[in-house]
């Protein structure tokens, strides 16, 4: 019997999740026999990168803050066309958007 029969016998079985499922327990434990192994050093990030996402989603939050707060003083410049509360939805979304942006930019450079 053919290794590839076995497969199309399984993926009508089983069905297509659960062979991805059994395929992946497979390689492995392939790879494991071969040598092969992630240990838990190779996936923590750096005590540097850990600070800079820090420094940088705070410096996020503050740009938020400050928008939260002029919305609530009244004080916050409306965008054209819209009114106070879709100008902060608006800002907030932007500022979480660059800060997203931001901190992948971070984690490949310190990768």
């Amino acid at each position: 019997m053919h290794f590839d029969i076995v497969f199309a016998f399984a993926w009508v079985d089983l069905g297509a999740s659960q062979n991805m499922i059994i395929l992946l327990g497979c390689s492995a434990r392939w790879i494991g026999n071969h040598g092969f192994s992630i240990g838990i050093d190779d996936v923590q990030p750096k005590e540097i990168l850990i600070n800079k996402k820090d420094e940088t989603i705070s410096e996020g939050y503050r740009e938020c803050d400050k928008h939260i707060e002029a919305f609530n003083k009244g004080k916050l410049e409306l965008l054209a066309g819209c009114d106070a509360a879709q100008t902060l939805e608006t800002r907030i979304t932007g500022v979480l958007n660059g800060l997203r942006d931001t901190a992948g930019k971070v984690s490949i450079s310190f990768s």
